[in-house]
C-alpha cells in the first residue's frame, strides 16, 4: 500500500487479468457457491431441466430460475452449455 492504493507484482497482476480475460472462476467463487447451487449445477451437468430439478427438489420453477441466473452470474456464464463447462474447467461438478 502506497498513499492508500494497492499494488500488485506483476505475477499477481498477470494472474489476476488472465482470469479476468477467460471468465473463469476463481476458486474463491466455487467455494462461494450455495449448497443448493451446488445441487442445481450437479442436476443440470446430469442433464435435467429447470421443471425436472424443480420436481425433483421440490421447488418452484421460479425459484430453480432463480438458482440458475444466480450460477450464471458467479461463474460469468450466459447459458447452460457454457456455465457446466466452466464449472467443469474449474473442478466445481
Amino acid at each position: 500500500m502506497l498513499k492508500g492504493k494497492l499494488f500488485l507484482s506483476k505475477a499477481a497482476n498477470e494472474k489476476v487479468l488472465e482470469q479476468f480475460q477467460s471468465g473463469r472462476p476463481t476458486s474463491q467463487q466455487a467455494q462461494l457457491l450455495t449448497r443448493r447451487e451446488k445441487e442445481i449445477l450437479q442436476l443440470l451437468s446430469d442433464g435435467l431441466t429447470g421443471p425436472q430439478i424443480a420436481d425433483k427438489l421440490f421447488l418452484s420453477p421460479l425459484t430453480v430460475e432463480t438458482h440458475r441466473k444466480n450460477l450464471f452470474r458467479k461463474f460469468n456464464a450466459h447459458s447452460v452449455q457454457s456455465l457446466l463447462k466452466i464449472a467443469r474447467d474449474s473442478k466445481s461438478v
